[in-house]
């Protein structure tokens, strides 16, 4: 999976953040997300800011 395609995901899912862009690590079976700025945490889940996100997909 590709990075443009891991944010659509996490953001379909209720994540209302905005993700670093800036060279996301890939791993193996996914990507590594950044999280630069929370954009609402009233709605959708609620991470710290920096937080690094490991999406794994089958």
């Amino acid at each position: 999976m590709q990075y443009p395609e891991a944010v659509k995901r996490l953001e379909a899912a209720g994540f209302k953040h905005r993700f670093s862009t800036k060279g996301p690590k890939q791993i193996r079976n996914g990507v590594v997300v950044s999280i630069v700025k929370r954009q609402d945490p009233a709605g959708g889940a609620t991470v710290p800011n920096g937080t690094n996100l490991k999406l794994f997909f089958q």
